[in-house]
C-alpha cells in the first residue's frame, strides 16, 4: 500500500465502518486525516481522490467536495453549492375497462405509472410517466386529466419526449404537502387499479382504488439532507482552512 493509499484509507475509516456510512463522525479525527491526505496529494501531484461515495478535489484553483449516490448528490465547490435528491415512488398498473372483474388477462389494454420525486437546489417536483401498454392505435391522453382538484398545478412535461403511448406529468410540491394519488390523473370510470401478477401473468384488481400512505406527505421522499450537507460542507471548509494556513505560514 502506497503512502497516498494509506492516507485515503485512514480518511475512509472516519466516514465508513464495514462499508456502512458512519452517522456521528469524529470531526477532529476526520480533519486530522484530511490534512494528512491533502499533504500527500500535493506531494504526489494527485489532486482528486475517491473515497466511497465522496469525491474530493484538492486542486488549489478548483477545490470541491462531492457526495454522490444513486439517490443523492451534494457538491460544494469554489463556484457553487449544489444538492439534488431523487426518490422513486410506487410503480402501479391500471387496466382500461368498465368491467368490474377481480382478474384481467394481459390482453387487456393497461397503463403503467411510474414516478420520481426530486429536490434540485430546493425546487421540489414529482414526475410521473404514464405508458400505454397495447398494440392497438390509441392515445394515452384519452384516459388522463389535469383538471382534478387533487392534482392542481400539474402539467404535461416537454412535448418532445411525449408520444401517443407515453407522457410525463410533473407537479411542483412541498415537503409537507399531501401525497398525490396517481389515480387522480385518470378520467373517472376509465381505469381500474390492478396488481401485475408476474408469476401467473395476469392482472389482479386492487382491493382499494386509492393508495394509503403513512405519513401522507413527502417527508420520506424529500429528506432534508441536512446532516450530509453539513458533513460535505465541513470537508470543504477544512480543505479551505488547510490552504489558508499553508499560505499564511509561507508568506
Amino acid at each position: 500500500m502506497t503512502e497516498l493509499e494509506l492516507k485515503i484509507n485512514n480518511l475512509k475509516n472516519n466516514l465508513y465502518s464495514d462499508n456502512e456510512e458512519i452517522v456521528n463522525v469524529d470531526k477532529i479525527s476526520l480533519q486530522k486525516n484530511l490534512f494528512e491526505l491533502i499533504r500527500e496529494c500535493i506531494k504526489e501531484r494527485d489532486y482528486i481522490v475517491d473515497i466511497g461515495s465522496y469525491e474530493i478535489n484538492v486542486t488549489p484553483a478548483d477545490l470541491s467536495v462531492k457526495y454522490e449516490t444513486e439517490e443523492t448528490i451534494i457538491e460544494i465547490s469554489n463556484e457553487d453549492v449544489y444538492y439534488e435528491s431523487t426518490r422513486e415512488v410506487d410503480c402501479r398498473y391500471f387496466v382500461i375497462t368498465n368491467n368490474q372483474s377481480s382478474e384481467y388477462s394481459l390482453s387487456n389494454k393497461a397503463i403503467r405509472a411510474t414516478g420520481i420525486v426530486t429536490n434540485i437546489d430546493g425546487v421540489c417536483e414529482e414526475h410521473y410517466e404514464f405508458e400505454l401498454l397495447t398494440d392497438e392505435v390509441d392515445d394515452i391522453k384519452n384516459y388522463l386529466t389535469l383538471s382534478n382538484f387533487n392534482v392542481s398545478g400539474a402539467a404535461y412535461s416537454s412535448e418532445e419526449i411525449s408520444t401517443n403511448y407515453s407522457v410525463i406529468i410533473k407537479k411542483e410540491i412541498k415537503r409537507n404537502d399531501k401525497r398525490t394519488d396517481v389515480i387522480d390523473f385518470f378520467l373517472p370510470n376509465k381505469v381500474v387499479p390492478v396488481f401485475y401478477d408476474y408469476k401467473n401473468q395476469k392482472y389482479i384488481r386492487e382491493e382499494s382504488e386509492r393508495k394509503s400512505y403513512s405519513p401522507n406527505d413527502y417527508s420520506i421522499l424529500l429528506p432534508t439532507l441536512d446532516s450530509k450537507k453539513n458533513l460535505v460542507n465541513y470537508l470543504y471548509s477544512s480543505i479551505v482552512e488547510y490552504y489558508t494556513e499553508y499560505i499564511n505560514n509561507n508568506l
